[in-house]
């Protein structure tokens, strides 16, 4: 199975491509597959979770917590191992993302 990271509420572009893909879907099948193109549409149109600078930043600190680095090291933003930690966060959200 294939896993996507999407953001818990819908952004307005999912929300108009989930319109738009219902309003397809209810005038050319009304009783087929309806809900799963719409889902897929909408997926479609999430954003990359790689380009959120939040998140990359929240799991950065959760790997730098879980490698023991000291406190000092976690306010300090630019450190190298504050870098490090973000390319790696990168790759786990990439691996999330099945790439």
């Amino acid at each position: 199975m294939k896993w996507r990271l999407t953001p818990a509420e819908p952004t307005p572009e999912m929300v108009r491509h989930g319109e738009y893909a219902a309003d397809a879907c209810y005038r050319e099948d009304p009783c087929g597959k309806g809900a799963e193109h719409i889902y897929k549409d909408m997926l479609s149109a999430a954003p990359d979770p790689l380009e959120d600078a939040e998140l990359v930043e929240r799991v950065a600190v959760a790997v730098e917590r879980e490698l023991d680095i000291e406190e000092a090291v976690l306010a300090d933003p630019l450190t190298k191992r504050r870098l490090k930690a973000q390319r790696i966060a990168r790759q786990v959200i990439a691996a999330m993302k099945g790439e």
